[in-house]
């Protein structure tokens, strides 16, 4: 290349022009760099978050005008993530005027934007306050209902599942599928082209199996999840049936052994406040033997939660 500069540079000065420079050379060459130039920008912006937002969004000022959040994790087992930015506002009570909610989700966890503060914190779970302040709960009213289910959402934990078309040019996206694509490209040009023709459908074939392995995977973990169940729930003062989606932090559930579906699992993490239960937890812990929970109902009311303590886990039915 040092070569080609120095001589395309002597050309100059003596005022000619190098034999390959002619206008039709070098738009044949110029058509297939541009040409590569832009598939690898578009394939960019499926390899890299940082590069697709160079290449496709805008800084803003202020975060009303905002579409998406860019998340730098701090762990460094988390990869940087770009998350759209949701805007809702709760049903209004009385005369009150309900506050607009901005959030994003990442890594199934919820963030809210703080405009005092002007940053996003993580969306908190009460369980971490009394055990009195547990036991004298009387369950959520309308008002409440609407408040914890803009900031919370759904009871419901999604698994989609792409069709093969989408998750094969998936596949086919991955910066070592397209590597060994040019490779292949590069043999074709020998006079064993049709080596690389072989190779070629091998690849294709293979990422097909990749891709029919990891539909039966993602299929086998949306049969482990618990189909949504109607459950008793304590809300504005009386007991009713309600979805297990819709369940919030806060609710008052009656739950009881189903003895139509034995395998039937607990809809939420819940703190067992009356009575005994005896769950298995194998699918979480991996331990067989069922594990015995108990009631807060012995415990002092100024005593705090703590799920990490071994001893106030034993009131958690998960």
């Amino acid at each position: 290349l040092i070569n080609l500069a120095i001589y395309v540079w002597e050309c100059t000065l003596r005022g000619s022009t190098p034999p390959f420079c002619t206008p039709h050379l070098l738009s044949m060459v110029a058509v297939p760099v541009l040409g590569l130039l832009q598939l690898v920008v578009h394939l960019g912006t499926f390899w890299s978050v940082e590069f697709k937002v160079i290449c496709t969004m805008r800084k803003v000022a202020s975060v009303t005008a905002a579409t998406h959040v860019m998340v730098f994790p701090k762990k460094a087992t988390e990869k940087t993530g770009l998350s759209p930015l949701t805007y809702t506002v709760p049903p209004s009570h009385g005369d009150e005027e309900p506050r607009a909610v901005r959030s994003f989700e990442f890594h199934k966890r919820r963030y809210l934007w703080d405009a005092d503060k002007k940053n996003f914190n993580k969306v908190q779970l009460p369980i971490s306050n009394t055990f009195a302040f547990y036991l004298s709960s009387t369950g959520l009213s309308p008002r409440a209902v609407d408040e914890s289910l803009g900031l919370h959402g759904s009871n419901s934990f999604e698994v989609p599942l792409p069709s093969f078309l989408d998750m094969y040019k998936e596949q086919c996206r991955q910066p070592f599928f397209v590597f060994q694509i040019v490779c292949v490209c590069l043999w074709s040009m020998d006079d064993n082209w049709y080596y690389s023709l072989f190779t070629l459908a091998m690849l294709l074939l293979f990422e097909g199996t990749v891709v029919i392995s990891r539909t039966r995977n993602m299929r086998l973990l949306r049969d482990m999840m618990g189909k949504p169940t109607d459950v008793r729930v304590l809300r504005n003062g009386r007991w009713q049936m309600q979805p297990s989606t819709t369940l919030l932090p806060g609710d008052l559930v009656s739950i009881a052994r189903n003895k139509h579906d034995p395998d039937a699992v607990v809809p939420a993490d819940m703190l067992l406040l009356n009575g005994t239960v005896v769950s298995n937890e194998a699918i979480l812990t991996g331990e067989a033997t069922p594990q015995q929970k108990t009631s807060v109902s012995h415990r002092g009311g100024g005593e705090e939660l703590s799920i990490k303590k071994g001893e106030d886990r034993m009131h958690v039915v998960f």
